[in-house]
């Protein structure tokens, strides 16, 4: 018998850019112009940014059909 994964049926990403000892969620920092992010990079040596990726998908598993499996990725980047 096969079993296979039938769909992903979501993708929810989070996180945040931290620097100058405060903390901005990413949606936030979509919503900034150009000339505020270069301001941010150039107030902080260094800026860490955490992004969060959670996908729901339908599993194999019949006891398990929604399975949520999540992702921690660090960046830190010195300027």
């Amino acid at each position: 018998m096969r079993l296979y994964k039938l769909a992903v049926v979501s993708v929810l990403v989070s996180g945040c850019l931290s620097a100058n000892e405060s903390t901005i969620p990413l949606n936030e920092i979509a919503l900034m112009d150009r000339q505020s992010l270069i301001e941010i990079f150039k107030e902080s040596p260094t800026v860490e940014i955490e992004v969060n990726l959670t996908f729901n998908e339908i599993g194999s598993d019949k006891e398990d059909l929604l399975k949520k499996s999540q992702l921690n990725h660090y960046l830190i980047l010195k300027v």
